[in-house]
């Protein structure tokens, strides 16, 4: 008969597309061990659940569940944002997106709802017609290609849509993320033809947006802190906008 954290590691072990050998070998124990562990044969110690939830990678989350589920208390804590402990964490988040000034920043939670913004990004979300939106997947779902301020709109959100995909396959059965992509691709369907192709040969692939005469284009890249275990601030992802081109420099320096 198995066990709740047995089926969790099944499914988690699938989800990871690894066979029991291939889990017991990163784990160094044997493949009998991890059927027998799967099918409630053998209660595995507390060390040994820490050990296969970080082999599987799983979310800090999913892992609390998967200790809970094999009868042990949590593993990871969540705090007050207002405890002392995580006052030098939301310090550096803010000084990032000072630092980043003049070009935008934002802060987001896994389910892409935001956080913060710095005052860049904040201008850049009234200029797009964003700014009504707290999630940046539901301001993309209710924007469409003809009125959409994104000149790329195609390109764009297949892109969001394979980074949603990815992040999906990290976090496993999130039942909000996995709306949230369900959603935007049945959107692209409707207003995007099929196939839809991106040039993947350009150096990086720029999101364009217009604003009033202006077109400016924006790559971003992402931060995350790796050694914060709170699960609430593990998750954020702080992600930081670049011009692509001078016009678009100049644009985000003379405007800030």
């Amino acid at each position: 008969m198995t066990s709740a954290f047995g089926n969790i590691l099944r499914d988690w072990r699938k989800q990871r597309r690894m066979s029991q050998l291939d889990l017991g070998l990163d784990a160094n124990v044997s493949a009998r061990h991890i059927s027998f562990i799967e099918q409630g044969r053998s209660k595995p110690s507390r060390e040994m659940v820490l050990n296969l939830t970080q082999c599987l990678q799983m979310p800090k989350a999913q892992t609390n569940q998967a200790f809970l589920a094999a009868g042990y208390a949590p593993v990871f804590q969540q705090h007050a944002n207002n405890n002392t402990n995580l006052a030098q964490i939301h310090s550096a988040i803010n000084i990032m997106l000072e630092n980043h000034m003049p070009y935008p920043a934002i802060v987001m939670d896994n389910h892409w709802n935001i956080i913060n913004a710095n005052e860049c990004a904040q201008s850049l979300l009234v200029q797009t017609g964003f700014a009504g939106h707290k999630n940046l997947i539901k301001a993309l779902i209710s924007d469409t290609p003809e009125k959409s301020s994104i000149e790329n709109w195609h390109e764009a959100v297949t892109l969001i849509l394979q980074r949603l995909k990815v992040e999906l396959f990290h976090l496993g059965e999130d039942e909000t993320l996995s709306q949230l992509t369900s959603q935007l691709e049945g959107h692209l369907d409707l207003h995007s033809p099929k196939p839809r192709l991106v040039d993947f040969t350009q150096a990086v692939i720029p999101t364009r947006f217009r604003i009033g005469k202006n077109t400016i284009s924006v790559f971003s890249t992402l931060a995350q802190f790796g050694s914060v275990f709170d699960l609430t601030l593990a998750d954020l992802k702080i992600e930081l906008m670049f011009p692509a081109d001078d016009e678009t420099k100049k644009f985000f320096t003379q405007s800030m």
